[in-house]
């Protein structure tokens, strides 16, 4: 999601239409495995460190909150390696640059590694200015260059989706094309300044298999070769049981995590098998788990509720990170940024808009105290 976007924005535009569009992901094959493969950034795939899990804080918070945020993204992390997932949009640069650097900043120094979405939204004038995209999104790869702790550059966000421009880059001309001119200029950028960040793009999950094959195939015919050599992962957003159907049960039947691990592990074979190749994206590039979540709205959807689907979440991703070449897992999000209403209730995070911890903050904390157990 976007830096101004919040979970309560994106259900009240997105849950009903999805809700009739997206039933046919449910009916996905699971993955097969495929083996060990090496990520051409220099990760082994085998696995050997693990998936390295990440959350979604509050973005440019207020300076009054930011204390209270590295406590709790410190809890979490308990001495772990964390990724913090933030975001910026290309309308911002130059003017948000500085504060974004000083939040970056609050991060890097306590050790957390940063996966920066680079948002195709575009200034005034510039919708459908590809080029002018590409020039930022390689301003910002010599900007991170000697800091290797900005470990991942998403380029644009969820470029696929065209419902919601407050959350999806698919809103704005040609998302596609500033996808790939960006990885692109990206890449090029890398190689002038010997940069270490991993280029990739994400994906939401999913409009139907029609439209995701759809977007998968563009790129493969826009980027072609050049391209699918230079990008390092593949993100999937992924909301079962709150943007998309899947197969759970309904909240309150008390069944949710039945089927909520196989939702996710389905989902994540899909994207490997099915999608990636026909954008030439084969087994060394990586996917990582750029958003996961699922919202709360007492009493009908509950915090007891949303701490077992954290677990049941990252249970089926850890089920096929060695075979589809899983890196990391963000959940999305560690607070709210605003108090639920009753035209919009439903609320995404891990703790409340006053930092009041949730069940699914503790969950979460001994998902990562445990690590994946791969296989």
């Amino acid at each position: 999601m976007s830096l101004q976007a919040s979970a309560v924005l994106r259900a009240s535009a997105l849950l009903a239409m999805f809700a009739i569009v997206l039933a046919s992901c449910s009916g996905a094959t699971a993955s097969t495995p495929r083996g060990n493969a090496r990520d051409h950034t220099g990760l082994a795939a085998g696995h050997q460190s693990g998936v390295v899990y990440g959350i979604v804080p509050p973005q440019l918070p207020p300076a009054a909150q930011m204390p209270r945020i590295m406590r709790l993204v410190s809890q979490l992390a308990q001495g772990k390696p964390l990724i913090v997932h933030l975001y910026t949009d290309w309308s911002q640069y130059p003017s948000a640059l500085p504060a974004l650097d000083s939040e970056i900043a609050s991060y890097v120094t306590r050790g957390f590694l940063v996966d920066l979405a680079l948002r195709y939204v575009p200034p005034s004038g510039h919708d459908g200015d590809v080029a002018g995209f590409a020039r930022y999104v390689s301003a910002m790869v010599a900007h991170f260059a000697s800091q290797p702790s900005v470990a991942y550059l998403q380029v644009t966000n969820e470029a696929n989706s065209p419902f919601n421009a407050a959350a999806s880059d698919g809103a704005y001309d040609n998302a596609v094309g500033a996808l790939v001119a960006g990885i692109e200029a990206g890449a090029a950028e890398k190689a002038r300044t010997g940069s270490r960040v991993r280029l990739g793009f994400n994906w939401f999950s999913s409009l139907g298999a029609p439209a995701d094959q759809r977007f998968f195939k563009s790129i493969g015919r826009l980027g072609g070769r050049l391209f699918a050599s230079e990008v390092s992962w593949v993100g999937i957003d992924l909301y079962p049981g709150t943007y998309v159907p899947g197969s759970l049960p309904p909240p309150g039947s008390g069944h949710l995590a039945a089927s909520a691990a196989s939702d996710v592990s389905q989902a994540i074979g899909v994207l490997r098998s099915d999608l990636m190749p026909l954008a030439g994206l084969g087994s060394h590039v990586a996917i990582g788990v750029s958003e996961i979540g699922w919202a709360t709205s007492p009493p009908e959807r509950t915090f007891a509720e949303q701490a077992e689907l954290v677990k049941a979440f990252m249970t089926g991703v850890c089920s096929v990170a060695v075979p589809d070449n899983v890196r990391f897992v963000q959940w999305y999000k560690l607070a709210n940024t605003v108090l639920p209403t009753k035209s919009s209730p439903l609320s995404m995070g891990l703790a409340s808009s006053a930092m009041v911890l949730y069940a699914g903050f503790a969950a979460y904390q001994a998902v990562i105290a445990h690590g994946c157990t791969l296989g």
